[in-house]
């Protein structure tokens, strides 16, 4: 068995780790503290996620998401879970809901329910 993520994998936490690094304050602990701030955090940080495609990568292409492969969504996991899950309440939304309404949800709520999602609103 060949556990070898590869590199486009490998490209991919050096880009999330730049990303978070660049956009997250250090003693950032998570979006659901006392302080307003770290909420504002990762509703910024969610935007700037879609607006490089990279919010909703475990969606299949034809929803408008990145159709990753299972190295590039763990990537995404372990980066995320590492830096104190910094898109928030997204979390939710981009590896749970969004994916199972792709398989559930008519093609034609496609339109209304997934671009407000990958841009992070």
């Amino acid at each position: 068995m060949d556990f070898e993520m590869g590199q486009e994998a490998a490209d991919l936490r050096r880009e999330l780790r730049q990303l978070v690094n660049d956009n997250v304050p250090e003693q950032f602990l998570g979006a659901f503290t006392d302080n307003p701030a770290d909420l504002d955090t990762a509703q910024r940080f969610c935007r700037t996620l879609a607006q490089r495609k990279l919010l909703c990568l475990a969606w299949p292409a034809e929803f408008g998401g990145g159709g990753a492969s299972v190295w590039e969504q763990t990537v995404v996991r372990e980066e995320m879970w590492a830096h104190h899950e910094p898109r928030g309440a997204q979390y939710m939304g981009v590896n749970w809901s969004g994916p199972s309404s792709c398989d559930t949800a008519p093609r034609s709520s496609s339109a209304s329910i997934y671009p407000p999602s990958r841009a992070a609103k």
